[in-house]
Protein backbone atom coordinates (compact mmCIF):
# COMPACT_ATOMS: atom_id res chain seq x y z
CA UNK A 1 0.00 0.00 0.00
CA UNK A 2 1.02 3.43 -0.94
CA UNK A 3 0.85 6.51 1.03
CA UNK A 4 0.99 9.92 -1.13
CA UNK A 5 1.93 13.62 0.58
CA UNK A 6 2.97 16.85 -0.46
CA UNK A 7 4.99 17.52 2.62
CA UNK A 8 8.62 17.48 1.57
CA UNK A 9 9.95 15.30 4.32
CA UNK A 10 12.42 13.56 2.92
CA UNK A 11 16.31 13.86 3.01
CA UNK A 12 19.40 15.07 0.81
CA UNK A 13 20.37 11.44 1.54
CA UNK A 14 16.95 9.64 0.17
CA UNK A 15 16.73 11.98 -3.02
CA UNK A 16 19.86 11.07 -4.35
CA UNK A 17 19.19 7.46 -3.85
CA UNK A 18 15.81 7.65 -5.52
CA UNK A 19 17.36 9.53 -8.25
CA UNK A 20 20.73 7.47 -8.74
CA UNK A 21 18.25 4.16 -8.31
CA UNK A 22 16.80 4.90 -11.82
CA UNK A 23 20.34 6.07 -13.49
CA UNK A 24 19.47 10.09 -13.30
CA UNK A 25 22.32 12.05 -13.35
CA UNK A 26 20.99 14.88 -11.49
CA UNK A 27 21.34 12.20 -8.38
CA UNK A 28 24.99 13.25 -8.87
CA UNK A 29 24.25 16.37 -7.51
CA UNK A 30 22.58 16.26 -4.17
CA UNK A 31 22.55 19.23 -2.95
CA UNK A 32 21.49 20.90 -6.38
CA UNK A 33 18.65 18.27 -6.89
CA UNK A 34 17.55 18.68 -3.01
CA UNK A 35 17.57 22.57 -2.67
CA UNK A 36 15.78 22.64 -6.16
CA UNK A 37 12.87 19.92 -4.64
CA UNK A 38 12.69 21.91 -1.74
CA UNK A 39 12.16 25.46 -3.79
CA UNK A 40 9.45 23.36 -5.92
CA UNK A 41 6.01 25.06 -5.33
CA UNK A 42 4.81 21.07 -5.82
CA UNK A 43 6.49 18.10 -4.67
CA UNK A 44 4.65 14.33 -4.29
CA UNK A 45 5.89 11.77 -2.91
CA UNK A 46 4.41 8.44 -2.66
CA UNK A 47 5.78 5.95 0.57
CA UNK A 48 5.32 2.28 1.41
CA UNK A 49 5.80 1.73 5.16
CA UNK A 50 9.33 1.55 4.84
CA UNK A 51 10.57 3.53 2.65
CA UNK A 52 9.80 5.86 -0.11
CA UNK A 53 8.76 4.57 -3.35
CA UNK A 54 8.14 7.97 -5.90
CA UNK A 55 8.43 11.69 -6.17
CA UNK A 56 7.32 14.08 -8.57
CA UNK A 57 8.11 18.09 -8.37
CA UNK A 58 7.15 21.02 -10.46
CA UNK A 59 7.62 24.44 -10.32
CA UNK A 60 4.82 26.46 -11.27
CA UNK A 61 6.21 29.44 -13.44
CA UNK A 62 3.72 32.70 -13.31
CA UNK A 63 3.18 34.03 -16.90
CA UNK A 64 4.37 37.56 -18.28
Amino acid sequence: MLTYTEEKKFTREQVQQLFLSVHWVSGNYPKRLYKALMHSSTVLTAWTVTSWAALSGCRVIPRR
